[in-house]
């Protein structure tokens, strides 16, 4: 009786366009063995290439367009150029020591700045996708059609991809062409995450795609055929040289758990060789995921709602490729002393899933998209589907666990929501504790920027990039050491109309200020009327001798900024006066929290010193009449400084409009060691609705303790 079957999962026939198959694989079935063998090469390969012609894009993905009908050269996705060529030659090499012990050349162009363009190596990764892809599409026509000769040309690229895989140097392909940025790594383990052997992250190691193409085609006589015809057993040479070798490699990285494409892969990869080992390893690290990767209230520890989605989507993937396997008869696993039969991981991870989805989806704006909270593209609807109305009342929201806390109230379009972050810090993360957000009337009024590739990263990451507070001009800290995070202090919803959120975050900056003893901010959410709400906000530090408060403009919209003091033009940047707009950071360069150069991005200064209260009024210039008003506490003197800093969204991922776009910064600067901010923030449509606000007398004399009347 056989225990394995093949394939694992019977092709689902209508779900399958035959004729667009057979299109597709066209090109491949044209081929013969020997043109299929000479185009996949026993070298690396790299994903990302910039354009030296016109520098297009962001993060080295110019060369995208390549064909198969010109499978040495790729061209550039923004002026069309094709490369390699007589203006760009690859005239110089590079010669690498593979994990054989054989010298191997790569040909390069190197420009006047020191950047590598390995433009042949990438064409060959698109090569390298080609085929893949079509082995899989291979193995789905033959289950289709039983037809032997779809099998043979997938077996031909499985055995070639085997051929190659162990000659195949560990290297990275980063997202600079910069010398150094493509890196090859001879010696033993351990190995970067951002490398590998078959692709540039070793969490995409796992050649799947093809494991599902050899599931479809083992039992094929086409394999027997070809061991004849090559004199080696095509099976082992496959599952041993390739999958095999591409298992035990991913396992050199140590990830515990293993990432969610390594689980999908190696169970994938388990059943396609009738290896159980792999599947209870995938399983076993599959269900630790949940519990050492995500907060208790179901937020990935990654913090970012993009990331959030992806991996919950990936991790979703799992449990159908791993349904009703069952190990062979008298088989225990060394791994976790089971042995499974008809395996139903669906229902037992049931509730981290939907624990993990309802979490995610507390940080949906009112108009259904993602708040962009740190590595987090704007505007995201990424995972969910279609149908999926936008809320259609804000309610407050807590995650304790992740940190992050919204305060909300409306219907429709008079929906409101005050957002509070003050998230534990790790991989993807921004140095942006007690960071807020305002959606109100509509629209993004005070903005989290979110997520960039471009070379304005930096600014899209730093604390002046973000509304919240700086001490002594310093970043936040800003390390995966998994020291950065914030508490929650208060918490208190009870009531529609009067909503309060409270948090601190000392840990952000207690590396960094020696003294420092407070940071800490209050939100206080107002209902008024059915239409509007308004928001007191209300930051206390104690350390340092400087402190910056600051917001900025719509990260969408064009606006018309007034403010009621008398500004003057002030030189230079936040820098300095002698200073100017620079910054030629790549997003990759390291950021350290001493670093100034944030400051210098933020220019066309006006300044004014006041210790009176006063405003600043942010309009929307589309038309809607829609605007911010905040009304900032008279106090201490302070001055209050009106810039313009880098418009992130506008340049649209595009490097090359990175100075051309900008936007509001307002920035509230108070020499001291100790400060209290008082902001009432007024989301409007049309007119104002708040006459005035006032400061009252606190009865203590405890400078921290502030009173308010609206």
């Amino acid at each position: 009786m056989k225990v394995f079957k093949h394939p694992f999962k019977p092709v689902d026939k209508t779900s399958v366009d035959l004729d667009k198959l057979v299109k597709d694989v066209k090109k491949i079935m044209e081929m013969s063995d020997e043109e299929i063998v000479s185009l996949i090469l026993d070298k690396a390969t790299f994903q990302l290439c910039g354009c030296p012609n016109c520098h297009g894009g962001a993060q080295e993905t110019s060369l995208t367009v390549w064909s198969i009908d010109d499978p040495w050269h790729i061209r550039c996705r923004y002026c069309g150029m094709r490369f390699p060529n007589e203006k760009y030659p690859e005239d110089r090499e590079l010669k690498v020591v593979n994990p054989l012990g054989k010298v191997q050349i790569y040909r390069y162009y190197l420009d006047e700045y020191g950047f590598m363009y390995f433009f042949t190596d990438t064409a060959r990764h698109r090569i390298k996708w080609f085929f893949s892809d079509g082995a899989y599409k291979l193995g789905l026509l033959y289950q289709l059609t039983g037809d032997g000769k779809y099998a043979r040309k997938a077996a031909v690229i499985l055995n070639r991809f085997a051929e190659v895989y162990p000659n195949i140097p560990v290297h990275s392909d980063d997202v600079m062409n910069r010398t150094g940025w493509k890196r090859f790594y001879t010696g033993p383990p351990p190995y970067p995450s951002n490398s590998g052997k078959w692709e540039r992250w070793h969490i995409a190691e796992l050649p799947t795609n093809c494991a599902l193409a050899y599931d479809m085609i083992r039992e094929s006589e086409e394999l027997d055929k070809l061991s004849e015809e090559l004199g080696y057993d095509v099976r082992k040479k496959i599952e041993d040289d390739f999958f095999r070798a591409s298992v035990e490699f991913i396992k050199t990285y140590g990830d515990d758990p293993l990432p969610y494409r390594t689980i999908f892969g190696m169970i994938v990869i388990g059943r396609a060789i009738e290896e159980p080992e792999y599947v209870h390893e995938a399983v076993d690290s599959f269900k630790r995921f949940f519990i050492k990767k995500f907060f208790y209230d179901g937020m990935l520890e990654l913090g970012s709602p993009g990331y959030h989605m992806q991996l919950l989507k990936g991790l979703e993937r799992v449990p159908p490729v791993a349904e009703g396997y069952s190990d062979p008869p008298g088989y225990v696993s060394p791994i976790d002393k089971k042995t499974y039969k008809n395996l139903d991981l669906a229902s037992e991870v049931k509730p981290f899933i939907e624990r993990a989805n309802s979490a995610v989806r507390k940080l949906l704006y009112p108009d259904g998209t993602f708040a962009p909270v740190h590595d987090a593209w704007p505007k995201s609807r990424y995972g969910l589907e279609p149908s999926e109305k936008p809320p259609e009342e804000a309610k407050p929201a807590l995650l304790p666990g992740y940190g992050h806390a919204v305060l909300g109230r409306g219907k429709g379009p008079n929906q409101i929501q005050a957002h509070l972050h003050f998230c534990f810090l790790d991989g993807h993360g921004h140095a942006d504790n007690l960071n807020i957000i305002i959606f109100a009337k509509g629209k993004e009024l005070l903005p989290d920027i979110g997520y960039t590739h471009t070379v304005l990263r930096a600014w899209a990451t730093c604390t002046l990039g973000h509304n919240t507070v700086l001490i002594d001009e310093k970043c936040q800290h800003l390390r995966n050491d998994k020291h950065s995070f914030g508490s929650l202090l208060l918490y208190d919803v009870g009531k529609p109309d009067i909503q309060v959120v409270e948090a601190c975050g000392e840990r952000s900056y207690d590396l960094i200020i020696e003294d420092l003893e407070m940071y800490r901010r209050l939100l206080l959410m107002i209902g008024v009327s059915e239409e509007d709400t308004y928001i007191v906000d209300i930051f206390r530090v104690k350390g340092g001798s400087l402190h910056d408060w600051v917001a900025h403009g719509s990260a969408d919209e064009d606006q018309e900024v007034l403010c009621s003091l008398k500004l003057k033009p002030k030189p230079g940047t936040l820098r300095g006066p002698d200073t100017r707009y620079s910054d030629t950071r790549k997003e990759q360069d390291l950021i350290f929290e001493d670093r100034d150069s944030d400051y210098g991005l933020v220019d066309n200064l006006r300044s004014a010193v006041t210790n009176e209260t006063w405003t600043c009024d942010w309009k929307c210039k589309d038309g809607s009449g829609v605007g911010l008003r905040v009304t900032m506490l008279g106090g201490p003197e302070r001055e209050v400084i009106l810039g313009q800093g880098p418009s992130v969204r506008a340049i649209k991922e595009e490097n090359r409009l990175a100075d051309l776009y900008k936007t509001s910064v307002l920035v509230v600067r108070e020499k001291a060691k100790e400060s209290v901010n008082v902001a009432v923030w007024e989301p409007y449509k049309g007119a104002h609705f708040i006459d005035g606000v006032e400061p009252l007398q606190v009865e203590g004399g405890d400078p921290m303790s502030v009173g308010v009347k609206v």
